[in-house]
């Protein structure tokens, strides 16, 4: 399915983004597993520490990359306007902003906590880290600024009826928009409502990456 959509398509600034940024987090993925493995080193409290760091680093870059990546996408329906440029850009600081200061939060409080548990051989978390709910939310207000975007661009397009407003709305990527957004409100609601205290079940490092490294 990605050979015949991605890789036999034209390749654009934008898919080359998000390839990178998905490849760029399987890798990372794997280079974490190998550590938390046990094969590079022994296991300590210091490793920990340092890999739920490299979670929050990189979980910052991924997040940036993927609402870049958004910026690019919309620009380009708007036809490269300066006004266009303006939003995007002020919208991708402001809500970056926010993710990115909540994420590096969460990674300094959970560098703090994170211990090694000799009889489970892993890294684990007490509790998560409420600082995470800021994360997705400023993801997710991005996502929902750039559907609002695409929706009044598509809405100031001339038309003869108003019935192509659909129209225009799936050629512009609309349900792609829309499903990027519903993915992102699943570990929001995850985080706000979800059990923050683990233990006795203790909280994985296995289970946090993923959420601090897709965007």
């Amino acid at each position: 399915m990605e050979v015949e959509l991605v890789w036999r398509q034209p390749m654009s600034i934008p898919s080359t983004v998000v390839l990178a940024n998905a490849y760029g987090v399987e890798l990372s993925m794997i280079y974490l597993a190998y550590v938390l493995s046990g094969l590079r080193a022994a296991l300590t409290d210091l490793v920990c520490h340092v890999s739920v760091i490299f979670v929050g680093i990189y979980g910052t870059i991924s997040i940036g990359i993927s609402q870049l990546a958004l910026v690019l996408r919309v620009y380009i329906l708007w036809d490269n306007r300066y006004i266009a440029r303006s939003m995007l850009i002020a919208g991708f600081v402001v809500c970056y902003g926010i993710s990115a200061t909540f994420s590096i939060i969460a990674a300094k409080n959970e560098a703090g906590t994170i211990q090694y548990a000799l009889p489970l051989h892993e890294c684990f978390l007490p509790s998560k880290s409420t600082y995470l709910t800021g994360t997705w939310a400023g993801m997710v207000l991005f996502d929902v600024y750039v559907l609002s975007l695409v929706i009044v661009n598509t809405l100031s397009q001339p038309r003869r009826r108003d019935s192509e407003i659909f129209a225009h709305l799936r050629r512009d990527g609309i349900l792609t928009f829309v499903f990027t957004t519903a993915i992102r409100l699943i570990p929001l609601f995850q985080n706000i409502y979800g059990d923050r205290h683990m233990v006795p079940r203790q909280h994985s490092l296995y289970k946090t990456v993923p959420q601090g490294t897709t965007g």
